[in-house]
């Protein structure tokens, strides 16, 4: 079989995007009926690198990215969006005229975008909306507005400035979505929205209008494809069920994949591909701190989102990664005596997070076993 070759660690380039098909269309039909898209998954589950591909790909639409990680306060938030709507090349004439009154200096040449006086009379929510309202007047095409890694903004806007400062943000853009025709809105992030709405004191109703979309590990015939090519990459031969191994421990996490087949080339082998190379190649991932420190998001998290339970939640996540088995959660309770609230809420978030999942016989486990294997080895219990 001939294979298009892709070089492990690529896995940013859109030339080499595998897979995400069904998610991908189901996206693309929501964003056609009106409707607007919650995209939540782990680090490291691709998000990003989907919604590049979707904008480079999708010719129903215009797609701005955006990135909020980094931003602190109402204002940053606002000014990385001007900042994003700025460098926008779709922009038309009209609209950056209008903006350019906005925001001094607003400029399609590299700078910062500085408040204007006129400009920082106002709230930056109120000039938030009005950025938004500018361009939806003036857009030549439908437009699609990325949002990444809003979560991580809110929560620290609560953090530097207030939860109602935070709680304003959101509030401000559910009343532009709603009250916008020609744009569309994409608001994504690694860390659970239900945490940021605890932390902003505000219910699900500042998102409820959003359809949650995941995009969860690859499809079996996508890890097989990506598998291969990887193989290709890297120049040697799959050896009898190397690819679905691959498929199999890295529980169809790309960027996992990726890291996989990188350790096999790095570590000079020739010949076809085993199961055991890939067995070996992926307990050294783990076992290097350096190279697994992208993947150990859930372990230096908890403290910060889950504070008060950070206890209790470690206690069940490491109940269910050692035994390895489904469980109850009557079996759970028995087993580690909780107070039963704190216990639901404490099944409730790793489960929005998509850490663990429960199974239609009404079992827990973990979501991604690799990921079970990686809290193993980062909290000390033994062998994944």
């Amino acid at each position: 079989m001939t294979v298009d070759p892709i070089a492990p660690g690529a896995s940013r380039d859109p030339r080499f995007f595998v897979g995400r098909t069904q998610p991908t269309e189901r996206a693309i039909s929501w964003l056609l009926s009106g409707k607007d898209i919650a995209l939540t998954d782990p680090r490291r589950l691709g998000k990003t690198y989907w919604l590049r591909v979707l904008a480079l790909r999708t010719t129903e639409f215009e797609v701005v990215m955006i990135d909020y990680e980094g931003v602190t306060t109402a204002e940053e938030f606002l000014l990385r969006t001007a900042a994003a709507l700025r460098d926008f090349q779709g922009l038309s004439k009209t609209a950056r005229e209008r903006l350019r009154i906005m925001f001094s200096g607003f400029e399609l040449a590299a700078g910062p975008v500085t408040l204007s006086a006129a400009a920082g009379t106002q709230s930056p929510n109120k000039l938030l909306a009005d950025t938004i309202a500018a361009v939806e007047a003036h857009a030549a095409r439908p437009l699609v507005i990325a949002m990444d890694e809003v979560p991580i903004a809110i929560q620290s806007i609560v953090v530097s400035e207030s939860a109602e400062s935070a709680r304003e943000v959101l509030m401000t853009l559910r009343s532009m979505r709603q009250r916008t025709e020609r744009i569309r809105w994409i608001v994504a992030g690694s860390v659970g929205f239900h945490h940021v709405l605890r932390m902003a004191a505000v219910t699900e109703g500042a998102l409820n209008d959003l359809e949650v979309l995941t995009l969860g590990p690859l499809t079996e015939p996508e890890c097989d494809e990506l598998a291969h090519r990887l193989f290709a990459g890297i120049r040697r031969r799959p050896a009898p069920k190397a690819a679905e191994t691959l498929s199999r421990i890295s529980s169809g996490i790309p960027f996992i994949m990726h890291r996989i087949v990188a350790g096999l080339q790095a570590s000079g082998a020739t010949g076809d591909v085993t199961p055991a190379q890939i067995d070996g190649a992926l307990a050294a991932f783990i076992s290097d701190r350096d190279e697994s420190r992208s993947v150990t998001h859930l372990v230096t998290r908890l403290d910060e989102l889950y504070k008060e339970l950070t206890p209790l939640a470690e206690s069940v996540l490491s109940y269910l990664a050692v035994d390895n088995k489904a469980k109850r959660m009557v079996d759970i309770g028995e087993a580690l005596t909780p107070n039963p609230a704190d216990l639901r809420r404490v099944i409730d978030d790793p489960r929005d997070d998509h850490y663990l999942r429960l199974l239609p016989s009404g079992l827990l486990e973990w979501r991604y076993d690799v990921l079970r294997r990686i809290w193993i080895e980062r909290m000390y219990l033994g062998t994944p």
